[in-house]
């Protein structure tokens, strides 16, 4: 350890320099340790829960009805959710069994209608082809339609 230091120049007596706290300071205290572990009991397994779908449902990638699906779920289906993962009020987190993982509406869950996701109406117009009694009553239709023009045409003195 230095303690001192002496300054010599020409002409004049040694003399002592002033020594300064570094010099003379003893042997610092090691550094503090970091921050004490949390105990992993204190910490434990995440919460969770295994739900059966009551209804068809879908795992989002953002709590946000109108973003990307993640999964579609159909009726039935057994997710394990999160209840302790921070999430927006009517979401939570939840994994499917396949391992995919995203938001599900908590309404869902419940089993009700989720009043923000906007489920199209079926219609009641029967979708596919006509039938060929169906076409022919079309035809026959129609040409009755050009018989009326024709005939209201013809008498109409203009």
């Amino acid at each position: 350890v230095l303690v001192g230091a002496l300054l010599v120049s020409k002409g004049e007596p040694p003399r002592p320099l002033a020594t300064t706290a570094a010099m003379t300071a003893t042997p610092s205290k090691p550094p503090p340790s970091p921050v004490a572990p949390i105990p992993s009991a204190a910490v434990g397994p995440p919460t969770q829960h295994t739900v059966t779908l009551p209804r068809r449902s879908a795992l989002y990638v953002r709590p946000d009805p109108a973003g990307t699906r993640a999964a579609r779920l159909r009726r039935g289906h057994v997710v394990t959710v999160f209840p302790d993962f921070p999430s927006p009020d009517g979401w939570a987190l939840a994994t499917s069994e396949k391992g995919t993982v995203g938001f599900i509406s908590t309404h869902h869950l419940e089993g009700r209608a989720d009043p923000r996701f906007r489920t199209p109406r079926r219609s009641s117009r029967r979708r596919g082809r006509r039938s060929s009694k169906a076409k022919r009553s079309a035809g026959k239709q129609a040409k009755s339609k050009v018989r009326t023009r024709i005939k209201r045409r013809s008498s109409n003195p203009h």
